[in-house]
């Protein structure tokens, strides 16, 4: 009895052993779990074992299960007797294919498809597609061309060392600047590269991505490292600007130094600056900023010249030059009788002076060397008086009290400079009178031969000996002796008309009127113009050919006053290739208002055309004659007549716009072979 309840017992006992295993068709173990830690890439290895006491036929599910998402992996059979053991080794490859962005803490499920309380779970583990950067610099400021090199260390955050590929990039704000790629090896890299040697200065950041593929070449892992850089700002040239490269006497020249680095930013510092005279000698000294203006003073006499700047600023130098211009200026005063009139340019001066004593106008010629002043004492009988007295740009005005027999001025020194038209008859004809009467001893009485004499003088009707001596006077110093004449009028009646005016200038006029055949040239432009019907009024050593409808018939005479200009120029030129004597010019042309009036002769030709000129048509006309070298110029007004004509470019010249010419349109044959029919005419002439 107590053996049949010992064997019960047994029983009882290895049933409770029994039943829990008979609950589950199989048992699931993982014989190896996971590491902690996987980089994307890597494959997990998991071997499991399945064993079933009753035997079982199954699929194996193997899933991952990352924050509540599950990713199924391929299924295997299962197939075992009452029993038997059955091993399956088991692999998870971590890429995007089979698992996507999926990442973080992670584990593995093992289970039976159809016997779903049959599984098994993993330890935990973690997913990750980090890597750890580092990089190492030798410094962290830099030159332009300066070479940066780096050195570099990159592992995945499983330990273990990277190899991919890294990108190199340097930032600043939003820009990105120098890009360039290189190798990751078992974890490993190097760079170096050259600083640009434009690079604006300032910090910037060095930032290297580095990041690994799979095979399929879908990134998996990436880190970065990045690091403050300062590219330094290095001076690297220097410039003088200047106010104006042309300063006129008595004004300042302004001029700044610019440093700038390798950029073309500018740079704050100081400079030493040095003002060289014409001689080349220091004249002034001074530490300045950059980048503001320095100003140094021309005295108002300093004569024409090119002067010069140095600039030092960094260790950088620089040269430069500005020209120091011609200015031709006056100041006038009339004081009770007396006019004084100083020189206060920085080259001499030499103009004819207009003097108008009531109704009536005086011309006296000025010659002032720099500095020079003269006095000049202004008679007229008894009585108040409005004089005027115009001499180039300058005019002064006063009504004063005079005294005398006649209008004179003269110099106050006693020297007469202008005499009145009574002492002219006298002296004059006192000098022909004895001089005739030594030499030839004609009978004649003295106003019959002057008066003969005037007539043959001039071929034209006689209006008086002392005009005509005058006259006869003139000519000996003039350069030439137009058929057509004009002369300035301060008080006249007449037409107020637009004209065009031609300017010839003769900058070795003083040679030109002592010796050589220069004058017959000239003399031969003067004629050519008349043919055109331009009225030719001399100023020292400047022609001017005035084409005025009041001569010419015609109010379109923008063409004709440049085809006079164009014959002038090459009448010059070959007269400068063929004789020693050289003419040294320069032609202007121009377009402004008059009051003209032709007295005598007719409106084509002869006669004198009276003058006088509004605003400073005349003055403007004459500069831009000086400022042509060798050439011909054009005022704004001119070329704006004539932009159907010509082709021209523009220039700033002393603060003027002036155009030259550079194509002449529809150019005419007849002006083509004017210089050939030219001097053939003159070689006829001569020949006579």
């Amino acid at each position: 009895m107590k053996s049949l309840t010992k064997i019960a017992v047994l029983l009882s006992f290895s049933l409770l052993l029994v039943l829990p295993m008979m609950s589950a068709a199989a048992t699931i173990i993982f014989e190896q779990q996971p590491k902690a830690i996987y980089n994307y890439g890597e494959k997990i290895n998991l071997p499991i074992t399945v064993t079933s006491a009753q035997g079982v036929y199954d699929y194996l599910q193997v899933s991952l299960l990352c924050s509540g998402q599950e990713y199924k992996f391929p299924k295997d059979s299962i197939g075992i007797i009452p029993g038997e053991v059955q091993k399956v080794d088991k692999s998870v490859y971590l890429i995007k294919r089979f698992i996507g962005e999926t990442k973080g803490t992670c584990t593995i499920k093992a289970a039976l498809e159809t016997e779903t309380d049959s599984y098994a779970l993993s330890n935990e583990f973690k997913i990750s597609n980090l890597m750890n950067v580092k990089i190492q610099m030798e410094n962290n400021s830099f030159n332009p061309l300066e070479i940066i090199k780096i050195s570099g260390i990159a592992t995945n955050e499983n330990g273990k060392a990277t190899n991919g590929v890294f990108d190199l990039k340097i930032t600043q704000e939003e820009n990105t600047f120098n890009t360039h790629q290189g190798i990751v090896s078992n974890g490993v890299f190097l760079t170096e590269f050259e600083v640009p040697k434009d690079m604006v200065a300032g910090t910037y950041i060095l930032r290297i991505d580095v990041h690994e593929t799979d095979p399929l070449g879908e990134t998996t892992n990436i880190g970065f490292a990045s690091n403050s850089i300062e590219i330094n700002q290095v001076p690297t040239s220097l410039e003088i600007i200047f106010g104006t490269t042309e300063v006129e006497p008595g004004t300042d020249m302004e001029t700044k130094v610019v440093l700038y680095d390798q950029s073309g930013e500018k740079i704050d510092s100081t400079a030493t600056i040095k003002i060289k005279n014409k001689n080349n000698k220091i004249v002034s000294q001074n530490e300045v900023q950059t980048n503001e203006f320095f100003r140094f003073s021309i005295a108002y006499n300093e004569q024409p010249s090119l002067w010069g700047v140095n600039a030092k600023a960094e260790g950088i130098e620089k040269d430069s030059t500005f020209s120091v211009i011609e200015k031709e200026n006056i100041a006038m005063e009339i004081v009770n009788r007396t006019l004084t009139v100083n020189n206060t340019g920085n080259v001499p001066y030499n103009e004819t002076t207009l003097i108008k004593v009531g109704n009536e106008t005086v011309s006296i010629d000025i010659y002032l060397k720099i500095d020079e002043n003269r006095r000049y004492l202004i008679t007229a009988p008894d009585g108040d008086y409005q004089v005027e007295v115009i001499s180039g740009d300058s005019t002064v005005s006063k009504e004063v009290t005079l005294t005398g027999k006649a209008i004179d001025v003269r110099e106050a020194s006693g020297k007469v400079t202008k005499y009145s038209f009574v002492w002219i008859f006298i002296i004059l004809l006192l000098g022909f009178v004895a001089f005739l009467s030594y030499q030839r001893g004609y009978q004649k009485t003295f106003i019959g031969y002057i008066s003969s004499k005037i007539g043959r003088g001039r071929n034209e009707n006689n209006e008086g000996s002392v005009v005509a001596v005058q006259e006869s006077k003139v000519s000996e110093d003039a350069l030439v002796n137009p058929e057509s004449k004009a002369e300035i009028s301060l008080s006249i009646k007449g037409n107020k008309q637009e004209v065009c005016v031609v300017a010839l200038s003769i900058k070795n006029s003083e040679e030109v009127r002592k010796r050589g055949n220069a004058k017959e040239t000239l003399q031969g432009i003067t004629n050519m113009t008349a043919e055109s019907k331009a009225a030719t009024y001399e100023s020292h050593n400047t022609l001017f050919f005035i084409l005025a409808p009041e001569k010419t018939r015609t109010f379109k005479n923008e063409k004709t006053a440049l085809d006079i200009a164009r014959k002038t120029k090459d009448i010059i030129e070959n007269h400068n290739k063929i004789f020693q004597q050289k003419i040294n010019f320069g032609i202007s042309l121009n377009h402004g208002s008059m009051v003209v009036k032709q007295e005598g002769g007719t409106r084509g030709a002869g006669g004198i055309l009276k003058f006088m000129s509004l605003g400073t048509l005349m003055a403007n006309t004459k500069k831009i004659a000086i400022l042509a070298d060798k050439d011909v110029l054009l005022s704004e007004k001119m070329n704006d007549k004539l932009l159907s004509h010509l082709k021209t470019a523009k220039h700033e010249k002393s603060g003027i716009s002036v155009y030259s010419i550079k194509e002449v349109k529809n150019d005419s044959e007849e002006n083509k072979d004017f210089l050939k029919k030219f001097l053939s005419r003159n070689k006829e002439k001569k020949e006579k």
